[in-house]
């Protein structure tokens, strides 16, 4: 079972933060059409849209699309939930695989502090032999940073790293991995250490909506 650390932590690399505001702007608010597109270090490109949003009390749900363009094979479409709330950031995946259970990642905190770390995500799956085994992802603020990338330089970005925890008895290896947020935006870099192998994205280019965002 060695899928469980991509799904929980390596599809929030690009699955995550779709945003598109000016630097400086109030917190990013999704509306229907906003587009991002993430460059990763073997040469793919992640598109994610915005096809749908929803409100409830001070949470903004939205539907989002996200098409893998992976050299030399068929796109591959993927659906997530983005979930914005006065307490942060977080995305919902739904598990592709059976007994998988996981909680929303939450990868951002609005108000981190240099000493602050948190549960960002905690789920279970069944090994090969049937037994539950548990899953954990903790998250830990190091700092702000500037962040130069494709789609600009981009001031004030939080530097959050993240590491899996697994069951004693689990066969997968723990992964790492780091997080530039900006909050006004999303995430505008990653790189992660899986299996020996580190993979790097950035956020190539963002398009708003124009008839969502006046």
């Amino acid at each position: 079972m060695r899928h469980v650390s991509k799904l929980g932590i390596v599809t929030g690399i690009l699955l995550s933060a779709f945003g598109a505001l000016p630097v400086g702007a109030g917190p990013y608010l999704p509306q229907v059409g906003d587009e991002l597109r993430y460059g990763v270090s073997n040469g793919d490109v992640a598109v994610t849209r915005v096809i749908r949003t929803r409100s409830q009390g001070d949470r903004v749900y939205a539907q989002v699309v996200q098409t893998l363009l992976r050299q030399g094979s068929e796109p591959q479409t993927t659906r997530f939930t983005f979930i914005r709330a006065e307490e942060g950031l977080a995305i919902q995946v739904t598990p592709i695989m059976e007994g998988l259970q996981l909680s929303p990642l939450v990868y951002y905190l609005s108000v981190p502090d240099a000493t602050e770390s948190w549960t960002a995500q905690k789920g279970s799956y069944r090994d090969s032999a049937g037994q539950e085994v548990g899953y954990e992802l903790t998250a830990e603020f190091l700092g702000l940073e500037t962040v130069k990338v494709t789609a600009g330089t981009f001031e004030g970005c939080a530097r959050i790293a993240y590491r899996s925890n697994l069951a004693p008895s689990s066969a997968v290896r723990p992964s790492e991995m780091v997080f530039w947020v900006k909050p006004e935006i999303g995430i505008v870099k990653t790189r992660s250490l899986q299996d020996g192998r580190v993979t790097e994205t950035e956020l190539l280019s963002f398009e708003r909506a124009t008839f969502a965002h006046p």
